[in-house]
């Protein structure tokens, strides 16, 4: 597969994720940025338990690891993926999703592009950080990073 783009950092020692809006930018970066993702390719329950585990051996009690619930994980990635379209970024990342909606597979990822689209310089085409923080405000202000 794909190496990681080293420009998307993902850590889990910093705080569990605490709502929809922090697991999506969790998910996001583990993606594009873990060398624990992988390989492709992966079950939407696959992804949530390899990124449970990272936060497990980093240390967080077993309590604040319950935001990994395999189907939140699922909406997260298929809401990365829905605006990875809308932005025309068609093959970025691609999904091949279950009839019954429970489960998806990652089939392909372009960590470069990506990350471009949504956390780097193409966000919004080119933007300025202050836009690129607007394109990250969508899925709500805590998902908003330091740039």
């Amino acid at each position: 597969g794909e190496a990681t783009d080293r420009r998307c950092e993902f850590s889990p020692r910093g705080p569990c994720p605490s709502g929809p809006a922090e697991l999506r930018e969790s998910v996001l970066r583990f993606i594009c940025g873990s060398d624990a993702f992988g390989p492709l390719p992966v079950s939407g329950v696959g992804l949530n338990a390899a990124l449970r585990r990272e936060y497990m051996r980093a240390g967080h009690k077993h309590a604040a690891l319950a935001v990994f619930r395999a189907a939140d994980t699922v909406r997260a990635i298929r809401a990365l993926h829905q605006e990875l379209m809308a932005m025309g970024r068609v093959g970025a990342l691609v999904l091949d999703d279950s009839p019954d909606g429970n489960d998806l597979l990652v089939v392909d990822l372009d960590r470069s592009r990506v990350f471009d689209a949504i956390l780097g310089a193409g966000a919004g085409g080119g933007a300025s950080p202050d836009d690129r923080a607007l394109v990250l405000r969508r899925s709500g202000p805590e998902s908003v990073t330091s740039m």
